[in-house]
């Protein structure tokens, strides 16, 4: 029993948020702990969300100011209450998966998943479900994070990115906000491949939505693929895990297969919460609530 706590424990990247913080941001840490007890309005699953590790990273996103830090975690508590990103059925966005416009993939010498988003694979106008797939594939990545990490990377590969198959303005800047409020302190580096002419205008557009902190951490490959296979290299990917197309050994994911797999891990994940629900019914224990976001 204590090696399965263990395993969920380095699984799920858990680390001691306290250990590189100062005396003056302990104390503010506190603070936010302390308005958060005092705050009757959130419900259980809101409170476990907002682990201490949680915390720093909404302090760190709002250079430790506590009332700033505390309206941002207000907004995302409010949201994942209303989206529900941890709840989102891959079974229900099978276009969208099957596509392989975007899946996670592997990861760098720090334990940090890819996003790796390939747009011209778009296939669907169902803008509302496609925002849903990029939400469901963030949480999952930050699900695969390893022990001592809670970042993540995307890799997005712009051949062949036209207005044909480029999301709405509105798409991508929703997508942009719900990244920069509601997953502060995520992004470990993002690597954009091959960008075209066109995206020029986009990236002047939505450059003025990140924080010069983000934008320091986008990264623009526009050489060979050996370029590519090259930073990811240096990022700590083995060559026979980056795909072909990238300057790698290995094959383009099957996403019929990829698919299948997220949604008999959904599946193992409601199971899971059923038979929990059921032995707190059988036991009448009221003292905690079964929450799908505890379950991985």
């Amino acid at each position: 029993k204590k090696k399965k706590k263990k395993q969920k424990k380095k699984k799920m990247g858990i680390t001691n948020p306290r250990k590189n913080l100062n005396e003056k941001q302990n104390n503010q840490l506190n603070e936010l702990i302390i308005k958060l007890n005092q705050n009757k309005n959130l419900d259980e699953r809101q409170r476990a969300f907002a682990t201490e590790d949680c915390l720093v990273r909404y302090l760190r996103a709002r250079d430790y100011n506590v009332e700033k830090a505390y309206k941002m975690l207000m907004g995302t508590l409010e949201w994942r209450k209303e989206y529900k990103p941890a709840q989102i059925n891959p079974a229900e966005l099978k276009q969208q998966a099957l596509s392989g416009k975007c899946y996670v993939a592997y990861k760098d010498k720090k334990g940090r998943p890819f996003v790796v988003m390939t747009p011209r694979r778009e296939n669907s106008e169902d803008h509302i479900a496609n925002i849903k797939w990029t939400v469901y594939l963030v949480e999952r990545a930050i699900k695969e994070t390893e022990e001592g990490q809670e970042k993540i990377n995307l890799l997005i590969d712009f051949e062949g990115y036209s207005r044909k198959n480029s999301p709405p303005m509105w798409v991508s800047k929703e997508i942009l906000s719900y990244l920069a409020n509601h997953y502060p302190e995520r992004l470990g580096t993002a690597y954009f491949l091959s960008t075209p002419y066109i995206f020029s205008f986009f990236w002047s557009i939505i450059k003025h939505l990140l924080d010069p902190v983000t934008k320091s951490k986008v990264k623009f490959i526009n050489g060979k693929k050996k370029d590519v296979a090259k930073q990811l290299m240096e990022a700590g990917v083995s060559i026979n895990q980056i795909e072909d197309r990238f300057g790698g050994e290995a094959e383009q994911p099957d996403m019929n297969d990829y698919y299948e797999k997220e949604c008999e891990r959904y599946q193992a994940i409601q199971n899971k919460f059923l038979q929990r629900k059921a032995f707190h019914q059988r036991t009448s224990s009221n003292t905690s609530t079964v929450s799908l976001d505890d379950l991985d």
